[in-house]
């Protein structure tokens, strides 16, 4: 490259994928020896962000560090998507698998998935879950607990992982579906409780907590 890289982030600071490109933009940069410039563009789940890099000149100077939500979901779900992942986009390189938790704040009265149902069964709709917004992979994964536990936890959609996190620490909602590594700095504080983790294995940077599968939903993965 003979100028910087754009590196564009669909979502705002503090989230999953904010973390990966902030950490993936130095190494970068030192290998092709320009500026890789990190470039939140968030709003609508990542839709506007992935739309800057869709009809961004096809130069090689603007990427985009992007979710599943962004690809495949928001895509089926939109009247007339401004973008064709397949046409609009070509793909470098798979980054990471970050795993599905459900979280909540050190208030609720609930310290794993069967007190959580028991808590919501007796007073449905009350209790409410963030996520990084309408068709993520979190979201998906939290209307799927509902189904099949039996649960009626009300969908927030935030504008990403970050703020959803913030509201999480300081009350304002209950409970998150939300990735790991946000959250994992602040399971020490004791301001938020990991109740259990989505995927079809324990995650390595929770051993102790168990899946939601194990945790009185069989058969569950997110």
């Amino acid at each position: 490259p003979s100028h910087p890289i754009r590196l564009i982030v669909p979502f705002p600071v503090g989230g999953s994928t904010d973390v990966l490109a902030r950490a993936i933009a130095p190494e970068l940069s030192n290998r092709l020896g320009r500026p890789v410039l990190v470039d939140n563009r968030p709003g609508a789940a990542g839709v506007i962000g992935l739309d800057v890099v869709a009809k961004a000149a096809p130069d090689g100077y603007t990427i985009g560090l992007v979710s599943a939500g962004n690809m495949v979901i928001q895509i089926m779900l939109l009247a007339s998507p401004p973008y064709d992942p397949a046409k609009d986009l070509a793909p470098i390189a798979f980054v990471a698998d970050s795993p599905v938790v459900l979280v909540a704040n050190a208030s609720v009265p609930a310290n794993n998935v069967k007190e959580l149902i028991a808590l919501d069964r007796a007073d449905p709709g009350k209790l409410s879950f963030a996520t990084a917004g309408n068709g993520t992979t979190q979201h998906l994964a939290g209307e799927l607990f509902n189904s099949m536990a039996g649960t009626k936890l009300v969908h927030v959609p935030y504008k990403g992982t970050g703020p959803a996190v913030t509201d999480i620490l300081g009350g304002q909602i209950q409970l998150g579906v939300i990735d790991l590594p946000p959250v994992a700095p602040h399971l020490k504080g004791g301001r938020i409780k990991l109740l259990a983790v989505g995927n079809s294995k324990r995650a390595l940077g929770a051993p102790d907590v168990p899946t939601i599968a194990e945790s009185g939903v069989p058969g569950y993965v997110a």
